[in-house]
């Protein structure tokens, strides 16, 4: 173990971009997570779709990985070179936190799977259980609700993966892949102004699934505030980062 620091640096593997039009008022990826994380973490930011160098494995020393609007099972050249980049990387050791996109691209890069949810979109503020008592979720009830909007899912578990959360629509909704790393299907870096451009953005597609109205129904639930993004991004940097 290294002495417990004040800061550190941690390279962000940027795997996609957000809606142009929310760009404008809330920034993109880089700005939410440094707003998550706060100012302990300086970035180094790998805009890999496009067409950032991916460095040398042995130069990560601390890796988070986005979400993306693509899907995995695209295969676009730039992920599968991703993927075989992050195996070499998990092999190191290093502290590593997979977002959404993220989640999924580890589970592929250790010989899982990820695929179309069989139960459709997930979205808004949505409840999940923890399994066990990871220490990425310490302090939050065995329920707690996170911000969510996918419609893949890690439809099967690398061997080396433990489930440490899940619920009734996307049973793997998150991984302790060893003791380095930890991966979740939701978004600890959104709010409520960002769920509610995802909403407004993709009602064609809810209300095709769900129903007329259902967006509006989807925008009035949404709560002003999800709590449990705060405390996985601190117990990561406590437990993982080992910043005081």
């Amino acid at each position: 173990m290294t002495t417990s620091t004040n800061s550190c640096r941690v390279t962000m593997l940027k795997t996609g971009e957000t809606f142009e039009a929310l760009k404008s008022y809330e920034g993109c990826y880089e700005t939410w997570f440094s707003e998550l994380f706060g100012e302990q973490i300086s970035w180094d930011v790998i805009d890999a779709p496009y067409g950032d160098e991916l460095p040398a494995p042995e130069k990560i020393e601390r890796l988070l990985i986005t979400g993306s609007p693509v899907s995995i099972y695209e295969r676009r050249e730039w992920s599968v070179s991703c993927s075989q980049w992050l195996a070499k990387i998990w092999e190191r050791g290093v502290p590593i936190l997979g977002i959404c996109y993220g989640h999924q691209l580890m589970a592929d890069a250790l010989g899982g799977e990820v695929s179309a949810s069989t139960k459709g979109r997930e979205m808004g503020a949505i409840d999940v259980l923890q399994c066990g008592e990871d220490l990425l979720f310490s302090g939050l009830d065995r329920q707690f609700s996170v911000w969510q909007t996918h419609i893949d899912e890690v439809s099967r578990a690398p061997e080396v993966a433990e489930i440490i959360a899940t619920n009734d629509h996307c049973p793997i909704q998150a991984m302790a892949i060893g003791d380095h790393c930890r991966t979740v299907q939701w978004h600890p870096e959104m709010n409520k102004a960002i769920m509610s451009h995802y909403v407004e953005a993709r009602r064609e597609a809810i209300e095709s699934q769900w129903g007329k109205g259902s967006a509006i129904e989807l925008l009035q639930s949404l709560p002003e505030e999800v709590l449990s993004g705060s405390m996985i991004a601190q117990n990561f940097m406590s437990h993982w980062l080992e910043l005081t």
